[in-house]
């Protein structure tokens, strides 16, 4: 703008208010509020909300009536009405819970509002928990369909211990995450300890031999130690065909290749380099889908997966094997399982309910270590198939 007025001779005058006519009218014959507060706007405003909230005319008289004969919500409106003290302290320790929102916090016709939402009185809390998790909604979808019109202090923590202890959402949670692979110990010299496997690439069977010291493998037709190595030799081959070349000499410079920034597989297996080109560099692949999984301890309430359900168990003992423990189910039946087919639950043993079936049982020795002999004098039946019909324990006193 300046540098298009260096062009023009201009100057720049002041004219008071009083001569600049429409302006000053404008300013000066403004229309005065009387209103001397908003509470109609406010009323209104309130009014809107109740009318809009998904609740029957007979369940918003059932919360008036509540609220009325609850203390803490008493307490609460008269100081809504008053006022709030002006420190924290003055407060009444059982409504200390509202005091941070406490400027959010209005009432109409006996009911306290926290903006838009309905403050549930103590009394309507467990039944409001209970129509709100019927549908077995997860945890998120838990909190955020309550945070659409109902608040009470610590719903949050509420929703959480409901579902964390809920048997039919316990029983159908998704598998646990894979622990990492045990590494394979290293021995102390070359070809004391190898690894073979087999794959099919480009029509043709493959073998490797891979030594666990030095990780010098050798491919004939055939390849690998783990499956890792299987994905590096097929990937050597399909780069080497691709651009016509000897898939060996892409072998030579993996031998070749430092690993860990230590030595190349041909170092540690010889103790010398092999002659060749130039080396490739390595890839370090890193596995992300695995998660560590946690330790139990003996008479711990758990739950472990059974044909893609969550059941009821205890540790009695740790495994001697790695990963594993030694659990028993209400049934009085003894198994062996892999941690990440446990998991840990906040559930009262005694109070897991049992279903009133047969249990049907199939041999198996590799997971079932031990059952209970039951003290009953009739024999199992077996039915033509196989199946073992065994009645549960917990009915011993009561079959004949």
């Amino acid at each position: 703008m300046l540098l298009r007025l260096q062009t023009y001779n201009y100057s720049v005058n002041y004219n008071p208010g009083k001569l600049m006519f429409v302006p000053d009218i404008l300013s000066r014959a403004y229309i005065k509020d009387d209103r001397d507060n908003i509470s109609d706007d406010i009323e209104c405003f309130i009014n809107m909300v109740i009318k809009s909230m998904p609740v029957s005319d007979k369940k918003m008289e059932e919360i008036r009536d509540e609220t009325e004969k609850d203390d803490k919500l008493s307490i609460v409106r008269k100081y809504i009405r008053e006022g709030w003290p002006e420190n924290k302290y003055d407060v009444p320790n059982k409504i200390n819970e509202y005091w941070n929102c406490k400027d959010e916090l209005t009432e109409y016709k006996g009911i306290v509002l926290k903006g838009e939402k309905i403050v549930i009185p103590t009394s309507l809390r467990d039944e409001m928990m209970k129509r709100l998790h019927e549908s077995h909604l997860g945890i998120e979808k838990n909190k955020k369909l309550a945070t659409d019109f109902k608040y009470w202090p610590g719903i949050n923590g509420q929703i959480d211990d409901t579902i964390s202890n809920c048997g039919i959402c316990l029983e159908n949670r998704y598998s646990k995450q894979k622990e990492p692979m045990i590494p394979s110990e290293i021995p102390e010299i070359p070809w004391h300890t190898v690894g073979t496997d087999l794959f099919h690439w480009n029509g043709s069977d493959y073998l490797i031999v891979v030594d666990y010291y030095s990780r010098y493998f050798e491919i004939a037709k055939l390849e690998n130690i783990t499956e890792k190595y299987v994905n590096i030799a097929k990937s050597l081959l399909d780069k080497a065909i691709a651009d016509e070349k000897d898939p060996y000499i892409a072998l030579l410079d993996y031998r070749n290749t430092p690993i860990n920034d230590v030595s190349s597989p041909a170092q540690l297996l010889m103790n010398r380099r092999l002659r060749g080109k130039l080396p490739a560099t390595q890839k370090q692949l890193t596995q992300k889908t695995c998660k560590k999984q946690q330790k139990f301890s003996k008479g711990q309430t758990v739950r472990y997966q059974d044909n893609n359900r969550w059941k009821p168990a205890v540790i009695t003992d740790q495994h001697d094997q790695p990963r594993s423990y030694t659990i028993q189910t209400p049934y009085g039946n003894t198994y062996r399982r892999n941690t990440k087919h446990i998991m840990k639950t906040n559930e009262n043993f005694e109070n897991v309910s049992l279903d009133d079936e047969i249990q049907y049982e199939l041999p198996n020795e590799d997971t079932v270590i031990e059952k209970e002999k039951s003290d009953n004098s009739e024999q199992p039946y077996t039915t033509r198939s196989g199946i073992t019909i065994r009645p549960p324990i917990i009915y011993k006193d009561y079959v004949n």
